[in-house]
């Protein structure tokens, strides 16, 4: 019998390429740290040098900083990967993002062990010709090889099992789920209007947040241009950073907004925002497959306006939770926000359903659960 289940413990190894502050690498510390200990030995490498979220990690779990040489052909990195595995014992990998899969796949095939392969897909329709070949070259013959399939939302993978049949009954959904103590707006009213007052925004503003990195796909140029035509109480604010932020700003003075719109930075606790916020905005045209910052604002009772992409329809629900809107269209973008803002009894009741919604369908402790039993499954 394998020694890790004599003693009674499944040795699992989380590899997610960074840990940089994002919705994916966030989801893999939660689930690491929510893993109950006595029946986990909890491992979790990285490969990148991207590692803000490093002290978040629970001191039950072992951390493994693995050194990337090359993009491609890394045979050191996939050494690396597999001593871990050997020296460890790991009797499961659970990989999240393609990337991670790559490496993580191929350092449980050159270990003596051969560990079971979970894999942990993150996005949907890939953005350029060269992603979509690199999955249909490379990744799908990985997929087949995976003894676990994992989706974080349903319209993910109905997306997926079209592209691939062979995914058909051998894949699951385990939705991104948020720790609803945490995001707990009756512990926040007073900050959030600390918040208000430290962002000079005026008692009586309407707040939008924008809680994203500033790329091209997040769609923030489009939430400006809305905001541009909404009534000068309606104030913007983005927590953020990225290659974009200097371009946001510039536009928000071209459009005449510089009096209007707050860049915060890369907030280190997002929570005052939220609930400061009377409404978050996630206009983004490409990539989102289920957003944390949605679960979060949810969670905080702040309704959501965001792009019919992804999986955003199975949590944003029309006039309960907060309001859909066509990717890239800013005239319904601006028509959907001025419909809202005009009615704030409205505003409080769909953040009142909205986090009713995160507590019963995606808090952390049911993805943490439902992450177990994937584990408990595969074979080992």
């Amino acid at each position: 019998m394998e020694k890790s289940l004599i003693k009674g413990r499944i040795r699992v190894l989380f590899i997610v390429p960074s840990l940089r502050r994002a919705g994916a690498e966030t989801q893999v510390v939660n689930l690491a740290n929510g893993l109950d200990a006595e029946k986990f030995d909890k491992h979790l490498l990285i490969f990148e040098k991207e590692a803000e979220q490093v002290p978040r990690i629970d001191p039950s779990i072992r951390f493994h900083q693995a050194k990337r040489t090359r993009r491609w052909f890394d045979f050191p990195l996939v050494a690396q990967v597999a001593k871990v595995i050997d020296s460890e014992g790991i009797d499961v990998v659970h990989c999240s993002l393609q990337f991670a899969l790559l490496w993580g796949w191929l350092g449980s095939r050159t270990a003596i062990r051969k560990p079971s392969v979970i894999a942990s897909l993150h996005t949907t329709i890939n953005q350029g010709i060269k992603s979509e070949l690199q999955d249909q070259l490379l990744y799908q013959w990985i997929l087949r090889a995976c003894q676990g399939i994992v989706f974080v939302c349903e319209r993910q993978q109905a997306y997926w099992e079209r592209k691939y049949p062979f995914l058909a009954g051998r894949s699951e959904v385990v939705y991104n789920g948020v720790d609803t103590d945490h995001f707990d707006p009756s512990a926040f009213r007073s900050e959030g209007q600390a918040f208000r007052v430290a962002h000079a925004l005026p008692d009586n503003a309407i707040v939008l947040a924008n809680v994203a990195r500033f790329s091209p796909e997040k769609g923030q140029h489009l939430l400006l241009k809305a905001c541009a035509a909404l009534e000068p109480n309606v104030y913007l604010v983005f927590a953020g950073s990225g290659p974009l932020q200097g371009e946001m700003r510039r536009l928000a003075n071209e459009l005449g907004l510089a009096e209007r719109v707050r860049f915060a930075g890369d907030l280190s606790d997002v929570r005052p925002l939220l609930a400061a916020a009377d409404l978050l905005v996630l206009p983004s045209t490409a990539v989102e497959t289920f957003s944390m910052a949605m679960l979060e604002a949810l969670s905080m009772a702040t309704p959501v306006v965001g792009s019919d992409i992804g999986g955003m329809a199975e949590a944003v629900f029309d006039g309960e939770t907060g309001a859909l809107v066509q990717p890239g269209d800013v005239a319904d973008l601006t028509r959907t926000i001025e419909a809202l803002v005009t009615d704030r009894a409205r505003l409080k009741d769909m953040g009142s359903n909205g986090r009713g919604l995160v507590v019963k369908r995606f808090s952390e402790t049911l993805m943490i659960e439902r992450t177990a039993e994937v584990i408990r499954r595969v074979p080992r």
